[in-house]
């Protein structure tokens, strides 16, 4: 047999290994060419090249993850001796170049800092969070004990924004001293004053009273807007309230209905593990309100399920005094079947009375029809006519939303002091801008199971205005500044049980 001086790709079966051409070859590779060529070349593929490290281990084959790890656990150890020498670096520093401060001189460096309250004070204007960020900075120094420190509403909800996006680095920036930062035990307290759960709950329904500031009698005309969003499917335990977390719970009636609705099917009854988060959230039509007020786990969810929680929402911002004008939401089919439930025998449904509302209206006419336009061309096949329409779903809904903004604004120039109106507060924005948020806290899990999405949910709950612009998202950007005046309410606190 001789050796071949070249790298060559035999079949297993090969009848004759020699130097090959296009005539010499057997009947085994000549038949397997193409196949062992392809094999070869995608070998090659995966061994020159890593995945990317934004990829998620859902997606990463177990070779995959495992290299992934140890390249990781590399890089730990090099940054690790990389932060070992610099300490050495700062600590031979100090001890050959540090000045040992007396009590004179700290006395001189805490009035120094004083004196620079007035050029804060003129360099950045009333109410802007630069000259709020100073001031608290020189309050917390002045204080000898950190017990007796107390801090500004804002500089909390900028805080919990901060250790949001990043625990490590926010206690990094604690432990360099530069910065004056509440403790983490501080912060929860702010987050933990009420418990998590699904669905409704009385505690979150203070929570929005006290935000929304009901007084101004514009500041209680809202919008409802719902969206689903993917979780991880998992169970955790619950040790406050002693349960199971993971598990479907679209409010309890709708819940029991869907087990029921199984076991006269033949299918099993058991509890099944949530995928998707169903979220409810209250927007201000005249106020910088985006506040997330229900969230429900839920499964290949359906139209007729979304009756009993948005109809429950809606009774219970009506009883504390708000005014629901109407709900946001995609075109999702599932939100069709939701639409078409209301619609009776109009299917460019825009309205539904309002049962919970104490001053219903009249509503105009209807909109002259896109269809009927087209409609009325005689001489045009089918297929040609429905090509000069939109498809039905789309007409639908720009139909519905037409009518109901035009009929919204109507109605909202007849409250007395308004007299503009801006349909970007009708946007899904603030939510998608949410679900960003959740996941930002995920760091390389994009997608957080359902404990993890109500922790969550209360953070950004107490943060509100506070949370700064997604990264990554399909909503808009915002440029404004933060109101520290409108951001200022006393936030709740939990109160510590002493030992």
């Amino acid at each position: 047999m001789k050796r071949l001086d070249f790298p060559s790709l035999f079949h297993a079966n090969c009848e004759v290994i020699i130097e090959t051409t296009k005539s010499q070859r057997c009947t085994a590779c000549e038949k397997h060419r193409h196949s062992l060529t392809g094999l070869k070349s995608r070998k090659s593929h995966d061994e020159s090249t890593h995945p990317s490290s934004h990829t998620s281990y859902a997606a990463l084959r177990t070779p995959e993850i495992v290299e992934r790890l140890h390249r990781m656990h590399k890089e730990n150890k090099l940054l690790k001796k990389q932060i070992s020498r610099l300490q050495q670096k700062i600590s031979s520093a100090i001890a050959t170049e540090g000045v040992e401060v007396d009590v004179d001189l700290h006395d001189d460096l805490k009035s120094m800092a004083n004196d620079c309250t007035a050029e804060i004070q003129h360099s950045y204007p009333e109410g802007s969070f630069q000259r709020l960020f100073g001031e608290e900075q020189i309050k917390a120094s002045s204080v000898v004990n950190a017990r007796a420190r107390r801090w500004h509403p804002v500089f909390i909800k900028w805080c919990l924004y901060l250790r949001h996006l990043s625990g490590k680095a926010y206690e990094l920036v604690r432990d360099s001293g530069c910065v004056q930062l509440p403790s983490q035990r501080t912060l929860r307290d702010y987050t933990h004053h009420i418990s998590t759960t699904i669905g409704f709950s009385v505690q979150v329904d203070e929570m929005l009273l006290d935000i929304a500031n009901l007084e101004q009698d514009v500041n209680r005309y809202v919008f409802l807007i719902m969206d689903e969003v993917h979780i991880k499917q998992d169970l955790v335990f619950d040790k406050h309230f002693k349960t199971l977390l993971g598990f479907v719970n679209i409010g309890d009636f709708n819940t029991h209905l869907s087990q029921y609705e199984a076991s006269v099917s033949g299918e099993s009854g058991e509890p099944v593990l949530a995928k998707s988060m169903l979220v409810l959230m209250v927007r201000g039509l005249f106020r910088n309100l985006n506040f997330p007020y229900a969230q429900f786990a839920c499964t290949d969810l359906t139209g007729d399920l979304l009756v009993d929680p948005i109809w429950e929402a809606i009774a219970r911002l009506e009883r504390q005094g708000f005014k629901v004008m109407g709900i946001t939401c995609d075109g999702a089919s599932v939100n069709r079947r939701f639409w078409k439930i209301h619609a009776k025998n109009d299917k460019n449904l825009y309205k539904v009375p309002n049962i919970f509302s104490s001053d219903e209206k009249e509503f105009i006419p209807y909109l002259t029809d896109w269809e009927v336009s087209v409609n009325q061309k005689k001489g045009i096949p089918k297929k040609a006519r429905l090509k000069m329409l939109l498809s039905a779903e789309t007409r639908l809904g720009i139909i519905t939303t037409i009518k109901s903004f035009v009929e919204l604004v109507r109605y909202l120039f007849t409250i007395p002091g308004i007299t503009c109106f801006l349909s970007e507060r009708l946007s899904q924005d603030p939510l998608e801008k949410f679900f960003g948020c959740q996941r930002q806290r995920g760091k390389t899990c994009d997608n957080p199971n359902v404990q993890e999405f109500c922790k969550n949910t209360q953070a950004l709950r107490v943060i509100n205005g506070v949370c700064g612009n997604v990264t990554k998202g399909n909503c808009r950007g915002s440029k404004k500044a933060l109101d520290v005046d409108e951001e200022s309410q006393p936030l709740p606190k939990r109160h510590r049980k002493h030992k």
